[in-house]
């Protein structure tokens, strides 16, 4: 009797335990980082290779992009709209002009699980030096804004602190607020286990 209680109970805390771990996977992360901008000055064009990193189980759709100064900008140009038709990337200024083998992508396009695409993608948007702007997402499900920098090679992506060392972000990730939750819990385990370490390894050179 009892033996089958128990393995009653364990098979209620598998099922769960395998419940949850999948529905946790399906929760929405993606990562977005670009290229530096190419421009096309005679026809106001901005030509960027964007790169999507899903690490959901689920496949992530794009079905708009655009690109502002502000976040939720409202738009009383036609500046940062996206572009839906394939062209050749083409660079031109007042010096020269020439052809890239690459074509850019129309939307929709679809994140495969696990994987990363990178593609061109053509934007209505005159040359610019600045490197403040966003990057507006839509998906059938949300909407994301990321900061996006077409200048990288000018001006360096924003940095921020990680592990004790200041570090340039390459890539903006958003994801689930659960997963949000999930990663603080876990950096506030590691630094209370690192903070107990140091005591523990204090205590005992004070001791000798």
């Amino acid at each position: 009797m009892q033996l089958a209680l128990v393995i009653s109970l364990v098979s209620i805390l598998m099922s769960t335990y395998l419940f949850v771990i999948k529905h946790y996977r399906e929760l929405y992360k993606i990562g977005i980082s670009n290229s530096q901008a190419i421009f096309d000055e005679s026809s106001k064009t901005m030509f960027v290779k964007i790169t999507f990193v899903n690490e959901s189980s689920l496949p992530f759709t794009v079905v708009g992009l655009m690109v502002t100064q502000d976040k939720f900008q409202y738009h009383l140009s036609d500046w940062g709209e996206f572009i839906h038709k394939e062209i050749k990337v083409i660079h031109c200024n007042n010096h020269n002009r020439y052809e890239i083998e690459d074509k850019t992508s129309d939307l929709p396009i679809i994140i495969a699980p696990y994987s990363k695409e990178a593609r061109y993608f053509a934007f209505k948007f005159p040359r610019t030096y600045r490197h403040d702007f966003f990057l507006e997402i839509e998906s059938p499900q949300r909407f994301l804004v990321v900061p996006f920098n077409p200048v990288p090679d000018t001006y360096p992506n924003v940095a921020a602190e990680r592990k004790g060392r200041v570090r340039v972000i390459q890539v903006h990730w958003r994801q689930h607020r659960i997963r949000s939750i999930k990663d603080f819990v876990v950096s506030l385990s590691h630094k209370k286990t690192w903070f107990l370490l140091k005591l523990k390894i204090k205590d005992k050179f004070l001791r000798k």
